[in-house]
């Protein structure tokens, strides 16, 4: 009696002991669910990778916006807070732009190292003679990212180029002819507007936002994106 309650206890452990493998076995992933895993994998990074790329191009168009307005914005609040005139050159001739901040009138003194513009208004001045004060150059000074496209207007009309001047009176001058040696010389107080659209580009072709940089009479800038 005692030898067959013993074997009824070692056939009944190991029925259980089979069962465990047998569901252990159940719960493991076959060839074919590991491929559809990787397939489904594969699906959405193809989803969601072209979404991250065109965001991170949008934000690199939006600060190329942000740093063409910082150097106008310079330019502005070096004038009134030195008391002399300061030039911003922008240009978008060409597949590059080039956007400058130029202390650089006929005379300049030296102060504490640096060269400081002693000029106070913005006609008659050439501004390629002198000693620099500043040259601030925005993404090394030119844009030639084949991402993004840069256009000015100024009431509607396309131009290549820009002389913006700011008199410490916080008189604006604007020409978008000529050259840096008389930008400022037949020019009037500005008036209008000046446009700055930075655009992303893909193929040759618009997509995204547009943001614009929108430079007041006054001087004063802000950048519209739609």
């Amino acid at each position: 009696m005692f030898l067959a309650a013993r074997r009824r206890a070692h056939g009944l452990l190991e029925r259980a002991s089979m069962s465990f493998v047998r569901r252990r076995g159940n719960t493991a992933f076959t060839l074919m669910e590991l491929m559809v895993v990787i397939v489904i994998i594969g699906v959405l990074a193809a989803i969601a990778v072209p979404g991250m790329l065109a965001g991170q191009d949008e934000r690199r168009a939006f600060q190329a916006a942000a740093d063409i307005s910082a150097v106008i914005r310079e330019g502005r609040s070096r004038a009134m807070g030195r008391g002399v005139a300061v030039m911003t050159t922008l240009q978008t001739s060409g597949a590059t732009g080039d956007f400058v901040l130029l202390d650089d009138p006929a005379s300049v003194v030296v102060d504490g190292g640096a060269s400081v513009a002693q000029v106070g208004g913005c006609k008659g001045v050439d501004w390629t003679t002198g000693v620099k004060n500043a040259e601030v150059h925005i993404g090394g000074g030119i844009y030639s990212q084949a991402f993004v496209n840069v256009d000015m207007k100024v009431n509607g009309t396309a131009v290549t180029k820009a002389y913006l001047c700011f008199a410490p009176s916080g008189r604006v001058y604007l020409n978008t002819g000529g050259s840096n040696a008389n930008a400022i010389r037949t020019a009037d107080g500005m008036t209008d507007p000046l446009e700055i659209i930075v655009t992303r580009k893909n193929g040759g072709s618009q997509i995204g936002l547009t943001r614009t940089v929108v430079v007041a009479p006054s001087g004063a800038t802000r950048i519209v994106s739609k």
